[in-house]
């Protein structure tokens, strides 16, 4: 389990970074580093070799970036313990910022890693409700591409009776398919 220092640093790192303040994300994470130990330590101060990389890369300084980048690639590479996930995706952003500073004439750009998804396919859209029909207690479960906006017809798992399902912007809503069978 990650500590407090740890997590706050890290998400007000982030929010900097993706602001694409790199002196404010490098503060914020230094300053969370010299408050931790271990694997922790590590991503952060990997965290803030990454920040300082894209403040070079801003004023043309390219060979320094590239070292920076380098030196946070090293220290990524030595946290593991419980932050394989975590560490992972930072290494593969990483190493993408590094390979486009590598090829001339392509804009650098320093992403922080889409969050990992825990099911693919499905999105944590659970919709738990009542049958309109026989009033049992239903839960759906709303695929990826469904997500922001669908309509389809689903039978009840109880009566078997069919529902008109909507899904718009992650709500859903069941209702009674009255079309003629």
């Amino acid at each position: 389990m990650a500590s407090e220092h740890f997590e706050r640093a890290l998400a007000q790192g982030r929010a900097c970074f993706e602001r694409h303040e790199w002196l404010a994300a490098h503060d914020a994470w230094e300053e969370g580093w010299r408050l931790t130990e271990g694997d922790e330590r590590l991503i952060l101060q990997a965290l803030a070799l990454w920040a300082a990389a894209a403040s070079q890369h801003l004023h043309a300084h390219q060979d320094a970036a590239q070292r920076l980048l380098l030196r946070s690639l090293e220290q990524m590479s030595q946290a593991r313990g419980g932050f394989t996930e975590l560490a992972d995706s930072l290494n593969d952003a990483l190493v993408g910022s590094l390979e486009a500073l590598s090829l001339p004439w392509t804009p650098l750009s320093h992403r922080w890693p889409e969050e990992p998804t825990e099911a693919p396919g499905f999105v944590e859209l659970e919709h738990r409700d009542r049958c309109p029909y026989c009033g049992e207690p239903v839960l759906l479960s709303v695929a990826a591409e469904d997500s922001q906006s669908a309509q389809y017809v689903e039978d009840c798992p109880v009566c078997c009776r069919p529902w008109d399902v909507t899904v718009h912007q992650g709500l859903v809503k069941l209702g009674r398919d009255d079309t003629p069978s």
